[in-house]
C-alpha cells in the first residue's frame, strides 16, 4: 500500500494580494503571513477564504462604519498602515547595538540592586564579565561588551530610574484600589538619622500586594505631629487619600498610637473608621518580659558573657580555643541584643548548651573575683534549674515568633497562633502544678539529676508565678483580638462558621455596612452550592475570597473579607527593611543620599518587575566610553 505524500504549505508558493488590503484590512507580515491590521492577529497561510472568514466575523462593525470603496475606508487603512510601520519601526530600531547595550546595563544594575550591592560593584562584575567572555568566546568578542555601560554613576542613574519606573507601576495600581492598609515604624541608621518606613497592602484585582510606599529620611525630631505630616506628604504625592485606609498597624510607640498627638491619633481625626494595630509581634515580646524571680538571672548570664567576649580579646580568643579542643558542639557564646526578637532565647539556650565547658573554662582561668561569681551561678542547682526552665519557655516563644514573621502573612493568621499559643499556656500551668513538667523537658532533666539536690516545689512556685504571669499578659494584650476571632475564623472557614449574632455585631463594629443587606446575604452565602464548590476547588481561603470577588455575586460579604486581608498584623516587614538597610548604608556608605537610600531599599523590597521596554522607549542609548 502506497503512503500518500503530505501536504506541505510552504511548497505551494501563495502570494499575497494587493487588493486583500483594501478588502479585507490585512498586509503581509515577514515573508509570508498576513496581518490584520484592526486587531493584529496573524494568519498562518495565505488564502483569500482564510482572511475573509476572519474579517466577517470578527469585524463586522468595521466593515458597516467604513464601507468597501469610500475615501473614509481609505483614509484610516493608511491610518492603520502608518501605525503599522511605525510600530515595527521602533522595534527595529529598539535592537540596535546601544539600545542591547543599554538594556543590559539597566539589568546588571537591577540585579545589584536586587542584592544590596555597593554600585561600584558593577564595574567589578564589568571586569568579570569580559574575562568569562574571553574564555568562552575569545577575545574578537570583548570588545561588544566592553560597549556596556557599568560605571558607578551609570548604576547611581539606572537605580533611580528603575525605582521611579516600579514606583509608577505601584501608583497606577493604587490609584485603581478603593481601599488599603498601612504599616508604618522609625529607626536610626548607622549615620544617626531617623528612617521613616510606611509600607502599603492592598489588593490590585489579582492579588495582595505589600509594597513600599516611602522611605522618609527625618533629620529633626521625630513626634507624632511631624510623623503625620510627613505621611500626608507621602499619600499626597502618590494620589491617595486618607480616607482608603483601613488599617494601620504601628510598633506601639507613644508617637504612633497616642489618641491625640500620635499618628494613628490625627489620621482618625480625618477618617474615623481607620482600625488601629498595634504589631501583634511587638506584643508577644512585651508579654515575655521576666518576673523578678527570673530578671536576676538574665542579667548575670548577660554579665558572664559579655566577660567572656568583652573582657578582653585574649580571654575570647582563650575561651574559643579551649571549646574547639574539646570538640564542643559550639565554639562560642552568643551575644545578647535586647533589639533582636530572638536574641534572649538563642543567648540562654548556647549558654545552657556549653554550661560545662563555660565552668570548666573557668576554672583554669586567673583567679578572679568575677571569675569564682559565674563559676558559683552555673554550679548551684536553683539558678542551673531556673536557665533550665527559661531555655524551654523561650524556645517556646522563639517558635511562636516565627510564626508570625514572614511576607503576606494576615491578621487572620497571626491571630490564630497567638491564641493558639495562649491555650498552651493553660496547658502549661496544669503541668507544672501537677509536677509533671512534660512540656519543659529540660527543666525536667535538671530537676530529676540525682547529681544536684534541689526542692522541686520551690522550682515549680517560681514556673508557675511566671506563666500565669504570661498567661495574664497574653490575656490583657490580646483581648481585641480575641474578641474578633469569630470574624478571622469566618473568613478562614466560611462553610462551617455559623452565621450568628455575634459574627455581624463584630462585622458591624469594624465596618460601615447595611445590616439588612448583610443579613440577606449571608443567608444565600450559607446555602450556594456554588460558594461550597468554589472552596473546595480553591488553594487556600485568601483565593477563595478571591475569585469570589471577581464573581461580583455577594458585594458586601467580599469586600469586608477583602478588606480585613488588606490589613496587616505586624510591622514584621518594616523590621525586616531596617535590617536590610544596616547593608545598604553600612560604614563604608554611611554618606549616602536619602534618595538613594530610599531607591535602593525600594528595588530591595519590591515584588514587582521593571518595565524594561518602557524604560528603554524615548530615551537615547549611549556605549560605554
Amino acid at each position: 500500500m502506497s503512503c500518500s505524500k503530505l501536504r506541505k504549505v510552504e511548497t505551494e508558493n501563495r502570494q499575497f494580494k494587493a487588493e486583500w488590503t483594501e478588502q479585507f484590512c490585512f498586509t503581509i507580515v515577514g515573508l509570508s503571513k498576513p496581518m490584520c491590521l484592526i486587531c493584529n492577529e496573524v494568519i498562518s497561510v495565505v488564502k483569500v477564504c482564510n482572511l475573509k472568514r476572519h474579517y466577517e466575523s470578527k469585524h463586522k462593525e468595521f466593515h458597516s462604519k467604513f464601507p468597501p470603496g469610500s475615501s473614509l475606508r481609505q483614509r484610516k487603512i493608511s491610518s492603520l498602515q502608518f501605525s503599522h510601520t511605525q510600530g515595527t519601526s521602533m522595534i527595529r530600531g529598539g535592537s540596535s547595538a546601544q539600545d542591547k547595550c543599554t538594556e543590559a546595563s539597566f539589568r546588571v544594575s537591577w540585579i545589584l540592586c536586587k542584592n544590596m550591592i555597593p554600585f561600584t560593584h558593577a564595574e567589578v562584575v564589568k571586569e568579570c564579565m569580559l574575562e568569562s567572555v574571553k574564555v568562552m568566546e575569545g577575545e574578537e568578542s570583548v570588545n561588544k561588551y566592553k560597549k556596556i555601560p557599568l560605571s558607578n554613576d551609570t548604576a547611581t542613574r539606572r537605580c533611580k530610574e528603575l525605582a521611579n519606573n516600579i514606583s509608577c507601576q505601584l501608583v497606577s495600581e493604587l490609584s485603581q484600589c478603593n481601599y488599603f492598609s498601612l504599616a508604618a515604624d522609625e529607626s536610626t541608621d548607622i549615620s544617626d538619622t531617623a528612617q521613616l518606613t510606611v509600607f502599603v497592602r492592598f489588593f490590585n484585582g489579582e492579588r495582595f500586594m505589600e509594597e513600599l510606599l516611602g522611605l522618609v529620611s527625618l533629620h529633626g525630631r521625630t513626634t507624632g505631629e511631624i510623623i503625620f505630616n510627613e505621611i500626608s506628604k507621602l499619600l499626597a504625592t502618590k494620589n491617595v487619600s486618607i480616607d482608603n485606609i483601613v488599617s494601620v498597624v504601628t510598633d506601639g510607640a507613644p508617637a504612633m498610637i497616642s489618641e491625640k498627638e500620635g499618628l494613628v491619633g490625627r489620621m482618625k481625626q480625618i477618617n474615623s473608621s481607620i482600625i488601629p494595630y498595634h504589631c501583634i509581634i511587638h506584643n508577644t515580646v512585651l508579654c515575655a518580659k521576666l518576673s523578678k524571680d527570673f530578671v536576676p538571672l538574665l542579667t548575670e548570664i548577660t554579665k558572664l558573657v559579655n566577660f567572656l567576649r568583652s573582657k578582653s580579646a585574649l580571654t575570647h580568643r582563650n575561651l574559643k580555643k579551649f571549646l574547639n579542643d574539646l570538640d564542643s558542639e559550639f565554639t562560642d557564646v552568643l551575644l545578647y541584643n535586647n533589639v533582636r526578637w530572638l536574641s534572649k532565647g538563642q543567648l540562654l539556650k548556647r549558654v545552657w548548651d556549653l554550661r560545662k565547658e563555660i565552668a570548666l573554662f573557668l576554672e583554669v582561668m586567673d583567679t578572679s573575683g568575677k571569675r569564682d561569681h559565674f563559676l558559683n551561678i552555673l554550679q548551684d542547682p536553683y539558678q542551673l534549674a531556673r536557665l533550665a526552665f527559661l531555655v524551654d519557655i523561650f524556645s517556646y516563644l522563639n517558635h511562636l515568633n516565627l510564626s508570625l514573621q514572614g511576607k503576606y502573612k494576615t491578621v487572620c493568621e497571626l491571630s490564630e497562633s497567638v491564641l493558639s499559643f495562649k491555650k498552651k499556656i493553660e496547658f502549661f500551668i496544669q503541668d507544672s502544678l501537677g509536677g509533671n513538667l512534660d512540656f519543659f523537658s529540660t527543666l525536667k532533666e535538671c530537676v530529676e539529676n540525682k547529681e544536684m539536690p534541689i526542692d522541686k516545689e520551690v522550682i515549680i512556685h517560681e514556673v508557675s508565678g511566671y506563666l500565669n504571669k504570661l498567661k495574664s499578659e497574653f490575656h490583657a494584650r490580646f483581648m481585641k483580638i480575641e474578641k474578633k476571632y469569630i470574624v478571622f475564623q469566618f473568613l478562614q472557614s466560611p462553610l462551617t462558621t455559623d452565621i450568628t449574632p455575634q459574627l455581624i455585631h463584630e462585622l458591624k463594629d469594624w465596618f460601615p455596612i447595611d445590616e439588612v443587606k448583610l443579613k440577606l446575604e449571608m443567608c444565600d452565602f450559607s446555602v450556594q452550592l456554588s460558594v461550597s464548590e468554589l472552596f473546595k476547588t480553591s488553594t487556600d481561603y485568601k483565593s477563595f475570597w478571591i475569585e469570589l470577588h471577581k464573581t461580583k455575586t455577594f458585594p458586601v460579604i467580599t469586600e469586608i473579607a477583602i478588606k480585613i486581608l488588606t490589613m496587616f498584623g505586624s510591622t514584621w516587614i518594616c523590621e525586616s527593611t531596617f535590617s536590610a538597610m544596616t547593608t545598604i548604608k553600612c560604614k563604608t556608605r554611611s554618606s549616602m543620599r536619602d534618595d538613594t537610600l530610599e531607591n535602593l531599599i525600594r528595588i530591595s523590597r519590591t515584588s514587582y518587575e521593571p518595565q524594561f521596554t518602557e524604560l528603554m522607549r524615548n530615551r537615547t542609548s549611549h556605549f560605554s566610553h
